[in-house]
């Protein structure tokens, strides 16, 4: 019995096994250090596109919905009530006046969006923008959720509550780890404690990367495993010099009597 053959497949089993479940474990959501980066601006943004997983995705809106308008701002841009403007790719008009539409989305207290996302993703950032015509509903007021099940449950990332100065304003999140979350389905946003009960969102953009399934990556171990330990087969010559090699040669007639 070749002990060593054997030690050596159970050593290659166990090591591949433990590279499998820390892939595993990596693939899960998990919670990292925020850091939040805020900003204001009376110019407007220039939205980066490019690795923002939420670009043309439509976002699920429920709780208290969005708002149609203000009644209180009659006379200024009304927001809209399209959610199709937080993930469009553009800041719209800097500092809405009368005279230029306005592409923000109403946000109201209760207001809950939801970003599906198209599949398991390690997300590097989020970054939310507000803009109104002055500096009274500017304010961002909520808190971002991840889900690794495809929305059955969510776990916090951040509460964001952020006065701005000017009336265009960019929140930023990020991790000093480089990874906010990872395994990532679904980022919700809860907003409560919305500025004079009604601010205008302009953007919604989330950043990282698709990530394998843990089914993908199980299997591409296992075959790797069969591959490793397969065992190798003999030709019929080499068993022959084997055996000759063990026994030696023959000894003459007369040596063996």
């Amino acid at each position: 019995m070749n002990t060593y053959h054997k030690t050596s497949q159970g050593t290659v089993f166990l090591a591949i096994a433990a590279v499998v479940a820390l892939t595993l474990a990596a693939a899960q959501a998990t919670q990292a250090t925020i850091i939040e980066t805020d900003s204001t601006t009376s110019s407007g943004f220039t939205i980066n596109t490019t690795g923002d997983l939420a670009y043309d995705v439509a976002p699920v809106v429920s709780g208290t919905g969005l708002l149609t308008s203000i009644a209180e701002d009659n006379g200024s841009p009304q927001p809209t009530n399209n959610p199709a403007v937080l993930t469009d790719g553009l800041f719209g008009p800097a500092d809405p006046t009368n005279t230029t539409p306005t592409t923000v989305a109403g946000i109201q207290n209760g207001t809950i969006i939801t970003i599906p996302l198209a599949s398991p993703s390690d997300i590097s950032g989020i970054e939310t923008y507000t803009a109104w015509h002055d500096t009274g509903r500017d304010g961002q007021n909520y808190t971002a959720s991840y889900s690794s099940d495809g929305g059955t449950g969510y776990s916090p990332l951040d509460t964001v509550a952020y006065a701005p100065s000017q009336n265009d304003a960019e929140v930023a999140l990020a991790s000093s780890t480089g990874s906010l979350a990872s395994g990532v389905t679904d980022i919700q946003f809860n907003f409560e404690n919305v500025e004079n009960n009604g601010v205008g969102y302009s953007e919604i953009a989330i950043y990282g990367a698709a990530v394998p399934e843990p089914a993908s990556l199980a299997l591409l171990a296992v075959a790797g495993l069969a591959i490793l330990v397969r065992p190798r087969k003999s030709t019929g010559k080499a068993s022959l010099n084997s055996r000759a090699a063990a026994h030696g040669p023959d000894e003459p007639t007369s040596a063996r009597s």
